[in-house]
C-alpha cells in the first residue's frame, strides 16, 4: 500500500444554458458597477451623500442576482472528480496508444488522441456527482460519451496534467522569512 494520496481535481460542467446566463449576469453586474462609478464620480456638493460604488443599490442588486444564480447553477452542475493514476498504469496506457507520426495533437500529448482518452479517463475519473446523486460507472461512461467536445477536452486535460505535471516542494511556499538553516537548502 502506498503512502501517497493521489492528486485530485474537480471539473464543473454546467447544465444547458447556465454558463451563458452566468456570463450575462456577470456582465450586468459589471455594467451596474460602471454606471455607479459614473454616477458617483462627479463633484459633490455640500450635503451630498457619499455612496461607495460597491454599496450602490444597483451594484448590490446585480451582484446578488449573480450570486443567487451561481448557487442554483452549482446545484444543477455535474462535478467530475479526476485523480492522478499510478505511474505504471499511466505509462502502460501511453505505450498501448503511441502518438501517430505527423499528428500535431498526438505530438502535444505524446499519445494517440483518438484512442487514448477513453481508457485513460476510465482509470482517472474518481467520481461524478449530479446534484446530490453519485453516478455509477455505467452512468459515468454514458456521461463522458454525452459531453460536448469542449467539456470532454477539459476533463481529459485536467486528468492528463494531474499525471504529467511535476509535484512541488510544499516547504518552498512557506511565508517564513527565517534564513535557511543548512547549506544544502
Amino acid at each position: 500500500m502506498s503512502e501517497l494520496k493521489p492528486r485530485t481535481s474537480t471539473v464543473v460542467i454546467y447544465q444547458g444554458d447556465d454558463l451563458d446566463e452566468l456570463s450575462l449576469l456577470r456582465r450586468k453586474a459589471e455594467q451596474a458597477k460602471a454606471q455607479a462609478e459614473e454616477e458617483t464620480s462627479g463633484p459633490l456638493r455640500v450635503g451630498d451623500d457619499v455612496v461607495e460604488v460597491d454599496k450602490h443599490p444597483a451594484v448590490v442588486e446585480a451582484r446578488a442576482a449573480y450570486d443567487a444564480f451561481v448557487d442554483a447553477a452549482a446545484d444543477r452542475a455535474v462535478m467530475v472528480e479526476v485523480r492522478a493514476v499510478k505511474r505504471s498504469v499511466f505509462r502502460d496506457l501511453m505505450a498501448k496508444h503511441p502518438a501517430r507520426d505527423g499528428n500535431d495533437e498526438d505530438k502535444m500529448f505524446s499519445v494517440n488522441m483518438d484512442d487514448f482518452p477513453t481508457p485513460f479517463l476510465a482509470e482517472s475519473v474518481a467520481s461524478v456527482k449530479a446534484g446530490e446523486r453519485e453516478l455509477s460507472q455505467a452512468q459515468v461512461r454514458d456521461l463522458l460519451d454525452d459531453l460536448a467536445e469542449g467539456d470532454f477536452d477539459r476533463v481529459f486535460a485536467t486528468a492528463y496534467w494531474l499525471n504529467r505535471a511535476p509535484g512541488s516542494d510544499p516547504k518552498d511556499s512557506k511565508f517564513s522569512t527565517a534564513p535557511r538553516t543548512s547549506d544544502a537548502t
